[in-house]
């Protein structure tokens, strides 16, 4: 039997093990660079994330354009549903994302807050 953690939003669940996110069933899906700073932005509650944390972790010891992060964001708010002047998920100011809308004044934030952890069995 395999056990695997997955995150839920509602109505999105995250399989962080094969890399995929679901919607009701339904597969959304994603490029792995995208899927990671999703992924990135869920295991990072009511913190600030920054555009630079995000290329030192997503994208460490390579030159990338500083660019990339705001683009996977702009993928995820299309992939999620989401709009940018009334967020549900994603809002961005400053080029820093958080999750949790509350904290955030002069920044981007990625707010989910129906996030829970799940195990699936299969």
């Amino acid at each position: 039997m395999n056990t695997e953690r997955h995150l839920l939003f509602p109505p999105f669940r995250l399989d962080p093990v094969n890399q995929r996110l679901w919607r009701e069933g339904q597969e959304i899906p994603l490029r792995q660079k995208t899927f990671a700073v999703l992924r990135y932005l869920l295991e990072h509650p009511d913190q600030p994330v920054t555009k630079a944390a995000l290329l030192d972790a997503l994208w460490p010891g390579v030159y990338v354009n500083d660019i990339a992060p705001g683009v996977c964001i702009q993928e995820l708010r299309r992939a999620l549903g989401d709009e940018r002047k009334t967020p549900r998920f994603i809002a961005t100011a400053a080029a820093v994302f958080q999750s949790s809308p509350a904290s955030a004044s002069h920044c981007a934030f990625a707010s989910f807050p129906f996030v829970t952890s799940s195990t699936a069995k299969s």
